[in-house]
């Protein structure tokens, strides 16, 4: 069984570390998972990991506090280096920390030239995906369907910042025509800057809270349509994990066009997708009045998630590409 050590966030409910170790467990490794924004030693630590568990791969999840040289007295026991980094930019602390690894691994494909020509050497894209297992839940009460019930849902957060700002927008053009929608997310800050935000009706429709796991997959099922606008839609193939998460627990999701979009989804069929606010009130309208249709594209895009896009199959493919390197 091959041994990896995974540093990654797992200090709250909804830290990716517990999807990541299910995850590689299911496809037969055995992973040791490491905190690394809980420890104060962070280079004696996860060397302190690698020797004791004789470790054949070390895959980083982020590490934003990680230095360069702890990543090269790893490799220097002869373990295989990934890093994967989850968000679609290109931050300066990460190019000197990638330079060090065997393989970058970038949820966004539109930056993977980008990241060669910072001098990155090898990079690959390998998007997100659904644990499904961390969403089950055994029944709806009531109250909880009274509070999760909507006709529409976003889920993620919003700030008076360039790209935050939008999902507000998209949010506030929905509360204005009507249509019954609720957000959840981080409260909006109470700051002299968010003051129009916070006397907009969008502040009214916030759940109140963050929803992750059970509570996450509740409000999906009480949703008819799940409105998504990612932060930087125009890089090519870049959809946050929201979109496995949503499609992947049933969701009818409707997203704000991202570049590439079609070739992860069939849009129409698996999901939809609008170009403005204009387009997304009318395919709002639309698809509420036609839940066949609705429930059918739902149905094709859980579907499609199950079976190609859980964590399971981006560690299968990861693996895959790791090899692929191994062996140029």
């Amino acid at each position: 069984m091959p041994r990896a050590i995974v540093s990654c966030s797992n200090n709250r409910p909804w830290s990716i570390g517990q999807y990541l170790e299910t995850a590689l467990r299911d496809v037969g490794h055995d992973v040791v998972l490491f905190n690394y924004r809980e420890s104060d030693d962070i280079h004696g630590d996860v060397l302190r990991l690698c020797d004791e568990h004789d470790a054949e791969y070390h895959i980083g999840y982020k590490c934003e506090t990680f230095r360069p040289e702890t990543v090269r007295e790893i490799k220097r026991r002869g373990i295989f280096t990934a890093l994967w980094h989850p968000d679609p930019d290109v931050p300066d602390w990460l190019v000197p920390l990638a330079r060090e690894h065997d393989v970058l691994f970038t949820i966004a494909n539109g930056l993977v030239d980008e990241y060669g020509k910072r001098g990155v050497p090898c990079v690959r894209w390998l998007s997100e995906g659904l644990e499904p297992s961390a969403y089950r839940y055994d029944t709806i009460t009531d109250d909880e369907r009274r509070r999760y019930t909507s006709d529409a849902v976003l889920i993620g957060n919003i700030a008076n910042t360039p790209n935050y700002r939008e999902r507000w927008k998209l949010l506030k053009r929905l509360t204005d025509e009507g249509i019954d929608v609720k957000w959840w997310g981080t409260r909006i800050a109470r700051k002299p800057r968010n003051w129009r935000m916070l006397t907009s009706k969008v502040n009214r429709a916030w759940g109140g809270t963050n929803v992750w796991g059970e509570s996450y997959a509740k409000v999906i099922a009480c949703t008819k349509i799940f409105v998504a606008r990612d932060v930087r839609p125009w890089i090519d193939k870049s959809p946050s994990n929201r979109a496995y998460y949503a499609t992947g627990l049933g969701a009818f999701y409707l997203t704000f066009y991202t570049q590439g979009i079609e070739e992860i989804f069939d849009v129409g069929r698996e999901i939809d997708v609008f170009h403005d606010a204009d387009e997304m009130v009318e395919k709002v309208r639309y698809y509420l009045e036609h839940e066949d249709e609705r429930r059918t594209i739902a149905a094709a895009g859980q579907k499609r998630t199950l079976g190609r896009y859980t964590y399971q199959h981006r560690f299968v493919e990861m693996f895959r590409m790791i090899e692929e390197i191994r062996r140029s």
